[in-house]
């Protein structure tokens, strides 16, 4: 029974102590040696301690034994028990670990050094390698900790960290779907029959010399914050059911402490933004309901006796402000509902075909003035949502439109960049531009550029509503002059990709 313990066949083992300690784990063989050698002198052995099978797996063993003793006092042989405990043990190391977990990350959060605590808890207890990925603001994911064994001289793991939620990586499909993975047996020919995506992952992995991972996420309430893998080298242990179990409850926890974390920070930021949006807005949203009130008093009272040319002016105002006042409060419902936490649901969007019937009707709204449309790379859907693309579209062209000279003509660049999975779309003017010290500054809430606006009306907050919707959607905005006079306003999106069963 013993031999099948230690996963040998009936017969192989020698019978001989040196060769009962070579089955040993090597970090616990010195202390199994001296407890077999104290027995002899005590007449009893109590022992727990780790065994290593021929197919490389770990177990947990419990012996208990009594040395028999000959007429002569002679020590003649040891009778006991021994009984796999494994199940038992890795049970209470999981209890463990959740327990200091809580400890962890108590309040007051420090995220960074939170998520380095949680790796060197779990490095080399539970695993021989470690690495947290958080999302950031854009829904991209950032590498925050990694850690290997103590005393090792490797690096970060390469390619565990994918570049945005929407990206067909097998972490981030993790974080969307909020189902772990565990490849409890990684090899080098492991990737040939998994499909690419994770063909990647696993490849980078062997190469890494690591034997079994677990990806799991981190989440709260429906929320995706990021997720943590785990490895082993093969150094005696494999990861099954038991360690995903263990991993998905940590990242649970995990995912709810850096939620509350979140939560606060944006507690704050609102209470401090409150008195500055309420005052900009109501006098933002005054001047055009004045000019709107005014002019149809006007042409109530004296009507009959302004001329027609008078009158068309009048209405040409009352329309232009109206237009103003319907932009302003879409962008501040679409301000409100992303603050609420509302995210978009994804689609497939093809960006030039929007991109082009939004144009279409800009130039039957504005016949003096002229548009163009350039696609770059085979057209592919980004994972969008067609109404918050238009309106970042309609508020980058109603800028454009604003600062640019009546004669030139403002342009929409798409470009599919199959490489870094992404859809870029530019939207250039030759107005103007922007100094180089205040590009990162226009999309901040209510900025508004004293060099650039030249008195133009707006509210400050149509580049922040369109920085916002990108972000929502796992994209990213910029800003940069352009050659030749004017601004480049840019952002991207993911190429869509279905979730892999």
């Amino acid at each position: 029974m013993l031999e099948v313990m230690h996963g040998l066949r009936p017969g192989e083992f020698p019978g001989t102590f040196d060769a009962f300690l070579e089955r040993v784990h090597p970090d616990d063989r010195e202390a199994v040696r001296r407890a077999f050698l104290n027995a002899v002198d005590e007449g009893s052995l109590d022992l727990e301690y780790r065994i290593v099978c021929p197919d490389g797996t770990m177990r947990w063993l419990e012996c208990h034994g009594r040395v028999v003793r000959g007429r002569e006092g002679l020590e003649r042989r040891m009778i006991g028990v021994c009984a796999d405990i494994t199940e038992r043990k890795e049970e209470e190391e999981s209890l463990a670990i959740l327990a200091e977990i809580a400890v962890i990350f108590a309040p007051p959060l420090d995220v960074k050094a939170c998520l380095a605590s949680l790796a060197k808890l779990l490095v080399p207890r539970l695993a021989d390698y470690c690495e947290v990925c958080v999302l950031d603001d854009d829904n991209r994911f950032v590498p925050v900790v990694w850690r290997g064994r103590p005393g090792s001289k490797g690096r970060p793991v390469e390619g565990l960290c994918p570049p945005h939620l929407r990206s067909s990586h097998p972490v981030a499909r993790v974080v969307r779907t909020a189902r772990p993975l565990l490849y409890a047996d990684i090899d080098h020919g492991a990737s040939d029959d998994a499909p690419r995506s994770q063909s990647r992952l696993l490849r980078a992995l062997a190469r890494a010399g690591y034997r079994s991972a677990i990806v799991a996420p981190l989440v709260a309430g429906g929320r995706a914050m990021g997720a943590i893998t785990v490895a082993t080298n093969g150094s005696g242990r494999s990861y099954g059911p038991r360690q995903l179990a263990l991993l998905q409850e940590l990242g649970r926890r995990v995912g709810l402490a850096l939620d509350n974390a979140r939560l606060y920070s944006e507690l704050q930021r609102a209470i401090e933004a409150k008195d500055e949006f309420l005052g900009l807005i109501s006098h933002e949203l005054r001047t055009p309901i004045t000019a709107i009130y005014g002019g149809a008093r006007m042409l109530r009272s004296r009507g009959e006796r302004l001329g027609a040319e008078n009158r068309d002016r009048i209405l040409a105002d009352i329309e232009q402000e109206s237009e103003r006042l319907f932009r302003m409060v879409e962008n501040l419902l679409a301000l409100a509902r992303l603050e609420l936490g509302q995210t978009p649901e994804m689609e497939p969007v093809m960006v030039d075909r929007v991109a082009a019937r939004l144009l279409s009707a800009y130039s039957e709204r504005f016949p003096g003035r002229g548009f163009e449309l350039r696609v770059e790379g085979e057209s592919r859907p980004a994972a969008a949502q067609t109404v918050y693309l238009e309106q970042v579209l309609r508020n980058l062209l109603n800028n454009a439109l604003r600062y640019s000279p009546p004669d030139s003509p403002v342009e929409i660049l798409v470009k599919y960049r199959e490489e870094e999975e992404e859809v870029e779309v530019h939207v250039l003017d030759r107005g103007p531009g922007v100094p180089e010290e205040e590009l990162e500054r226009i999309f901040e809430r209510f900025y508004r550029s004293e060099t650039s606006s030249g008195g133009k009306a707006g509210g400050g907050i149509g580049l922040t509503v369109c920085k916002r919707l990108v972000e929502a959607q796992s994209g990213r905005i910029w800003a940069q002059p352009r050659e030749g006079g004017g601004l480049d306003v840019a952002f991207t999106f993911p190429i869509w990709h279905e979730d892999e069963e």
